[in-house]
């Protein structure tokens, strides 16, 4: 389930620092026309640092994405504070598929921050060398504690999770 915020002054802000938002939109402008995902690092869940490209083994890379197991666990059993997850859609708006939302539970409780990215025309991107324009929609992951069967993801670890969307805002470092 999204939790989708018209104002956003009860929901704390997530901060990406502008280099990593620099490394983000390049690495989603090479893996164009495919879906670009990556980790996001940082010193609190709230302050996302770093991104890391992850590549994605997704069978079908232009509407899914599947993080590589051995890059993925690498980073996770490296002892950076991962704190969230990144991807990209290439050719739809930067909300959760519902595909999105059923993976959530694979990754939710590993870390709290979501980014998903939308790219304002991406074939001309392609066909004319442009620059990609990202639009970015960020989320808190949160654990559902809801017992309507109507308002949450379910997953086989007896958890359920939830986003809520919130603020981005970009910083200095």
């Amino acid at each position: 389930m999204v939790h989708k915020k018209d104002e956003f002054h009860n929901v704390q802000p997530l901060k990406l620092t502008r280099e990593a938002y620099k490394e983000l939109a390049h690495h989603t402008e090479i893996c164009l026309p495919f879906e670009a995902c990556g980790i996001l690092v940082g010193s609190s869940p709230d302050k996302l640092d770093r991104f890391i490209p992850v590549t994605n083994v997704s069978q079908n890379p232009l509407h899914h994405f599947s993080l590589h197991p051995a890059e993925w666990t690498s980073l996770l059993l490296g002892g950076m504070p991962v704190q969230g997850l990144y991807h990209s859609h290439p050719s739809s708006p930067p909300v959760p598929s519902s595909e999105d939302l059923n993976q959530l539970g694979s990754f939710a409780g590993l870390f709290t921050s979501y980014l998903i990215a939308g790219i304002k025309a991406p074939a001309s991107v392609q066909q004319h060398g442009q620059k990609p324009e990202l639009t970015l929609t960020s989320y808190w992951i949160r654990e559902n504690t809801s017992t309507s069967p109507a308002s949450y993801q379910s997953h086989p670890s007896g958890f359920t999770w939830s986003l809520e969307e919130t603020r981005l805002v970009l910083h200095e470092s």
